[in-house]
Formats: C-alpha cells, structure tokens, sequence
C-alpha cells in the first residue's frame, strides 16, 4: 500500500490515525528522494533549455578554482542551483554573472 493510499481518510479498514515505523537510515533516504525530486520539478519548470555545469565542469571552463567558486556564491556574486546535494550552474548565467565584476 502507498503512503498516499494510507493517508486518505476513506480508506476501508484505515483509520484517519496512522503509525509509521521508520529507521533513522530509511526516513534520510526519503528526505533526500524527496528532496532530489523536488529540485529536479522546479529546474523543469525553471525551463532552461541548456545542460546544467557541475561545480567542476564549471570551474575548468571558466579556468577558477572551486574555492573561488564557492568563494563567489557565498558573496552572492554568482547564481547558483541545487540538485539535492550537488551545486550545478548554467552557462549563461555564469557568463553574465563573472562578466559583472
């Protein structure tokens, strides 16, 4: 049974009161899906048509360092998205970002 299915109130032989029993490990695991999922929705509905640059990608085409990068994001001088855990750019905004200062 889903978790959508066990929350609805007219579920036959399903009180509105549900108990979830989940490890430390198995609700991290859902956080970070969800957390995964959600980006991935708002990057779509973001409708940028380029390919997203890693935190690496980015730093070898624009020849600066990571530290210089993060430097930058955390001065607010560079845009910046994250696809759960991962630091992505993308390429126009760079280009308009590093040519302002």
């Amino acid at each position: 049974m889903r978790l959508e299915e066990l929350v609805k109130k007219n579920t036959p032989g399903v009180g509105a009161n549900v108990q979830l029993f989940v490890t430390p490990e198995s609700l991290n695991d859902f956080a970070q899906s969800v957390a995964t999922m959600t980006a991935k929705e708002i990057i779509v509905g973001l409708k940028i048509n380029e390919k997203p640059l890693s935190e690496k990608e980015a730093s070898k085409r624009y020849n600066k360092s990571r530290v210089s990068f993060s430097k930058y994001r955390k001065q607010g001088k560079i845009r910046h998205h994250r696809l759960g855990r991962e630091i992505i750019y993308y390429d126009s905004e760079l280009r308009e970002d590093l040519a302002n200062f």
